[in-house]
């Protein structure tokens, strides 16, 4: 039986997947739109900041 604690916990941990999801996929927006004139030292940035943000959620990048 699934309490109202574990409920909360498993309505945030949807909320940060999507949330990473998100900008996972706004990074290859992105690109896409911008590509070549996107600095490369930005793109590495950004996908390290999204690792970290998905690390601090307990995900796996691949998983969002």
């Amino acid at each position: 039986m699934i309490n109202n604690a574990d409920r909360y916990v498993q309505q945030k941990l949807m909320e940060a997947a999507r949330a990473v999801g998100f900008l996972e996929g706004m990074s290859t927006w992105l690109w896409t739109k911008v590509g070549p004139d996107l600095a490369d030292e930005a793109v590495v940035e950004f996908e390290k900041r999204v690792s970290a943000i998905a690390e601090c959620f307990g995900l796996e990048k691949e998983s969002c």
